[in-house]
């Protein structure tokens, strides 16, 4: 009896710790998916922010979640990819707009946003670690350095280890896809150093500043070196408007003709090609160039010339052509602030308020890689009103026809390459794609988009003229309307696809949704998005789900820089039993009636200074 006892206590103990387990589980689970909803929520409030339909004001209403929010990140340590994806969310919303309450110069989150960089980056899980390598980008922003103006700034220490934890980094990521991480880092270092100029806070920086850069070159191979020295220079604009030379001495300075030698202009029709390139002009490619643009201008003027007009008045665009693809990546993003880590980009060079159409590529198998499709881009911006520069959102659900642009500028190409991936895409596929997935797609699938329009274009020519009609003529409302009608056309775009690519049948039935790019997307939740929802959104994920106290603004700067607000400053009166409750591990925030309010103005930049005397004379004494 006694042995079975023992057996039967043993088995519940095991059953418990089973059930105990999988309730811990589940929970971890239930907790994951909530931190997925809250950083899926800050993308959508962030996009709202980016959006050219966004009401000016409307971010204020979601202003107190936000401020929880701060809170929720201070006390939770970002140890999973969703708590990654709700920190980097809320940087970007609180360096949208500088002028905002809820923003990175706010010192309480300052202190919260440089706690949470450090953390990140000095994550043992890898990760957390290649998260913080891909969102470098986004992960370094420092506008609360204007008010940080001496050497008396309460998040000083907290911003010289963000430093000393960056240039770590540096080293550990020197060899990462040619140099990405260092870029963003020296990038960084000039924005810190840019917005201290005059301050006597500055000298810190430079001199740790000058022992990062010591330690990191002495690490770097030689042909390294020479990369990091000319980086350093583009990226850190200081080093030259400041007169920092003699303090950055390694850094090698570098412009634009020392990465693109060769300069040179050529005419194609009415517009005038710049040309910057880092091949001669007696390298074969070069010289091939002007009769490969003449024929790609001619076969555009002779599908589009009369439909859409074009006269003969002079416009221009911009030509980089980089050495090599380690050269584009490199350098690209410095030197002419074009993107990077792709096979080609056409994008804005500004003439005041004129975007001149700029393309950057570089040489590849011995050819200018992508140099017809680029140049499309640039015939389409400058004729038929697909403009480079228009927002993710120009055309409310239809976004910016990105599906249009880029699948006419592999279209037009003779034997381009996207014909092959856009059959094997076709017929690995179950589906046939819909029109209604195409045109209102928040990201782009490539072989897709070159399909559709390889059927306009062979098909239906009159509906192909009247879009390019409408979008270069800015007639919005009509372009909205004929792109509405291209449903209609499914049936016929299904049969062109089975004939032309050779098809099955059964593949007849559509889809809604298609395979998309591994870029970010516009999600189309914020056309739909009110500030009431997005707040009502983050209340219920932070309140009810988060698992966690969390502590309003207020507070939460009470108990980061142990600051109480007392009567006559002498240690006394009811604020004491808040503050004793925080010591305890309560987080009540103090009601309207004590006095306690939240800081603006003046009394918001007393806590960049730890200036006790003059926190007296305030009221205000350090607990």
């Amino acid at each position: 009896q006694e042995e079975n006892s023992v057996q039967e206590e043993n088995s519940v103990q095991e059953e418990n710790s089973v059930q105990e387990e999988n309730s811990a589980q589940e929970e971890n689970s239930a907790q994951e998916e909530n931190w997925k909803n809250l950083a899926g929520t800050l993308q959508v409030v962030y996009e709202y922010l980016i959006s050219q339909h966004r009401v000016p004001g409307n971010i204020d209403i979601m202003q107190g979640s936000l401020e929880k929010l701060v809170g929720l990140l201070w006390k939770t340590p970002i140890i999973t990819k969703a708590q990654f994806l709700t920190l980097k969310n809320w940087i970007n919303i609180a360096t949208f707009d500088r002028s905002s309450a809820i923003g990175l110069h706010n010192p309480t989150q300052a202190k919260v946003y440089l706690s949470k960089l450090a953390q990140v980056m000095s994550s043992s899980n890898e990760e957390i670690q290649n998260l913080t390598y891909d969102c470098s980008n986004i992960l370094f922003r420092y506008p609360f350095i204007k008010r940080c103006s001496d050497d008396k700034c309460i998040v000083k220490e907290e911003l010289l280890t963000v430093v000393e934890k960056t240039f770590n980094l540096c080293e550990k990521f020197k060899g990462r896809n040619e140099f990405y991480f260092i870029r963003n880092a020296l990038i960084s270092f000039e924005e810190i150093l840019q917005t201290m100029e005059g301050s006597a806070f500055k000298n810190q920086i430079i001199y740790r500043l000058e022992q990062g850069f010591e330690s990191l070159l002495n690490k770097l191979r030689p042909e390294e070196k020479i990369i990091v020295k000319r980086l350093s220079y583009l990226a850190i604009k200081s080093i030259e408007k400041q007169n920092l030379t003699l303090l950055f001495k390694f850094c090698e300075k570098t412009t634009v003709k020392d990465i693109y030698p060769y300069q040179g202009t050529m005419h194609i029709g009415n517009i005038k090609v710049n040309v910057t390139s880092a091949l001669d002009w007696n390298n074969d490619l070069m010289k091939q160039m002007p009769k490969k643009l003449q024929l790609i201008y001619s076969n555009f003027i002779e599908k589009f010339g009369t439909t859409l007009n074009i006269g003969q008045e002079n416009v221009k665009c911009n030509l980089y052509i980089a050495e090599n693809k380690n050269s584009y990546e490199t350098f690209n993003y410095v030197l002419l602030e074009k993107s990077t880590n792709n096979g080609g980009v056409t994008e804005c060079c500004w003439e005041g308020n004129l975007c001149i159409p700029s393309a950057t590529m570089y040489k590849q198998d011995n050819e200018i890689w992508n140099l017809e499709h680029e140049f499309h881009h640039i015939l389409l911006h400058l004729h038929a009103g697909l403009k480079v520069n228009h927002p993710m959102d120009k055309f409310g659900k239809y976004g910016r026809l990105d599906w249009l642009n880029e699948g006419l500028s592999y279209v037009l190409v003779p034997g381009s390459f996207m014909e092959e991936i856009t059959k094997r895409d076709l017929t690995t596929s179950e589906w046939l794609p819909s029109i209604k997935g195409i045109i209102e797609a928040s990201s782009q699938d490539y072989a897709i988009s070159y399909s559709f329009v390889d059927y306009l274009l062979h098909r239906r020519k009159p509906n192909l003229d009247q879009l390019l009609v409408y979008t270069k003529e800015e007639k919005e409302d009509l372009l909205k309307k004929e792109l509405g009608k291209l449903s209609s056309l499914e049936s016929d775009y299904h049969d062109y696809l089975i004939t032309r690519w050779n098809l099955p049948e059964s593949m007849r039935r559509s889809t809604t949704t298609m395979t998309t790019t591994k870029q970010a997307p516009i999600s189309e939740e914020y056309m739909r998005w009110t500030p009431e929802k997005g707040r009502d959104a983050l209340k219920k994920i932070i309140y009810r789900s988060a698992g966690l106290p969390v502590l309003g603004l207020v507070s939460l700067t009470y108990a980061i820089f142990g600051i109480s607000k007392q009567k006559g400053g002498n240690g006394r009166g009811r604020h004491n039993r808040f503050k004793a409750e925080r010591r305890r591990g309560y987080c009540h925030e103090p009601s309207k009636q004590s006095g306690v309010k939240p800081l603006k103005g003046k009394q918001e930049k007393r806590f960049f200074h730890n200036d006790s005397r003059s926190l007296q004379r305030s009221g205000i004494t350090r607990v």
